[in-house]
């Protein structure tokens, strides 16, 4: 009953999605620090996912594109996941909106729709049924700060529903 419990809230903090990212970075165009950007949050997700699908990849993964609040947030919730024995099958469609770099700031905005990213028991891998998931699709904004030569996302919010 208590694992349930938890489900329950963690469907309600994926529908959130706290993220965290770091980027490398070092001088280069606006349009060289824009792509890395770019890339660097796409190897968030990469990093993500398999964390949270694989009980034998190490939570502490997350410290390659996490830093600070965030990371702690990812890195509790995933390790309750593992606690309670479950894991996310499928993945979230994705399509970034825009990157902008400002000085030592960056801006993503990504249509995230996570309908099919549910949770499962890692034993078996399959979806529990009738999961309450985020219906629509939500428009996130992530800021990005820029710390070390690194960036890390300091601010993760859902501010407008979008279509995929």
């Amino acid at each position: 009953m208590r694992g349930m419990a938890f489900r329950s809230k963690v469907l309600a903090v994926a529908s959130c999605l706290f993220f965290a990212i770091v980027v490398s970075g070092c001088g280069g165009s606006q349009q060289d620090t824009t792509a890395l950007v770019q890339q660097r949050y796409e190897t968030y997700w990469t990093v993500l996912q398999q964390v949270r699908a694989d009980f034998n990849v190490p939570a502490t993964d997350l410290e390659k594109v996490a830093a600070g609040t965030l990371l702690r947030s990812l890195t509790s919730e995933t390790q309750q996941l593992r606690t309670i024995g479950d894991v996310y099958v499928g993945a979230p469609r994705r399509a970034v909106q825009s990157v902008e770099v400002d000085g030592d700031r960056s801006y993503i905005l990504d249509c995230i729709d996570i309908s099919k990213w549910l949770l499962a028991p890692e034993a078996t891998k399959i979806a529990i049924p009738d999961q309450q998931v985020q219906a629509q699709p939500g428009l996130y904004e992530f800021t990005l700060a820029q710390k070390d030569g690194s960036w890390y996302v300091t601010v993760s919010q859902q501010v407008d529903s979008c279509t995929l």
